[in-house]
């Protein structure tokens, strides 16, 4: 089932990715030297003309110190590439939002999915309708709407402006929404099924709650995985399930959504 097997949307490297490819960049700067002082060496051998020991030791001299101009200019690459921020490099990049010239700690502008119709309703307001999903949702002059990475045709709903650098997990909250054909007749099977194929989920909880007219079931999952313990809230109306899954657990930010949506 969709609003069981999508916990999280990734925008960029988490953590341990982002040191991993470093790592991986480290360990291939320290290799390559060795490889071209391993060929020099084997080229060095098969030259009679470097027979004697003078030559041989000239030789190994000479592979040496290329060694160490190959180490500091390939240390010296990957360290301004890591400080670039703090010597003004970076430059203007072909970002998402096919923009040129954003700085860094710039936001991206909004960017919604372009099956959503946006009202202006005056002071800030705006309301958000999905004819094909059949939901509307109306937002305050705070919050910003984008598309999911995963799912383009999924809003996102956060309130915070999108950085254009790189973040682990998010620094506000925000909510994607998801919609389907079908039903919630077997959501407690669906979820306990869900949990329990995965190693690193733990447990679930399930339960209901009304808002704005609307009866929710509130899933959470609790384990060792990224979004664990972060509510999806699902509902049904005439043959499809809507879900909204929150990357936060903030209660004012879901009730302020979740208030203001409306089934069609």
């Amino acid at each position: 089932m969709l609003y069981c097997t999508r916990l999280y949307s990734v925008k960029s490297y988490p953590p341990e990715q982002y040191y991993l490819l470093k790592l991986t960049q480290t360990f291939y700067a320290i290799l390559f030297p060795f490889i071209i002082i391993f060929f020099m060496s084997r080229q060095s051998e098969r030259n009679p003309q470097q027979s004697n020991k003078g030559t041989r030791i000239s030789s190994s001299l000479r592979n040496w110190i290329i060694f160490l101009l190959v180490v500091v200019l390939v240390g010296g690459f990957f360290y301004l590439e890591m400080r670039k921020d703090e010597f003004g490099g970076g430059g203007n990049e072909n970002l998402e939002s096919g923009e040129l010239g954003l700085e860094s700690g710039e936001t991206l502008p909004e960017n919604p999915p372009d099956n959503v119709m946006i009202k202006d309703l005056g002071d800030g307001k705006r309301l958000v309708t999905d004819p094909i999903a059949g939901y509307d949702v109306e937002v305050g002059k705070d919050l910003y709407l984008y598309k999911d990475k995963l799912e383009t045709e999924d809003l996102v709903i956060q309130d915070f402006k999108e950085p254009i650098e790189g973040y682990g997990g998010t620094p506000g909250c925000r909510v994607i929404t998801d919609y389907k054909n079908g039903n919630l007749n077997t959501i407690e099977q669906d979820t306990k099924a869900y949990c329990d194929a995965r190693s690193d989920c733990q447990s679930f909880n399930l339960n209901e709650v009304k808002l704005n007219d609307v009866n929710w079931f509130v899933v959470r999952y609790s384990g060792e995985f990224v979004g664990a313990g972060n509510p999806r809230y699902i509902t049904e109306k005439n043959g499809s399930v809507y879900s909204f899954y929150f990357q936060c657990d903030d209660k004012s930010f879901i009730e302020g959504v979740l208030g203001s949506v409306s089934l069609n």
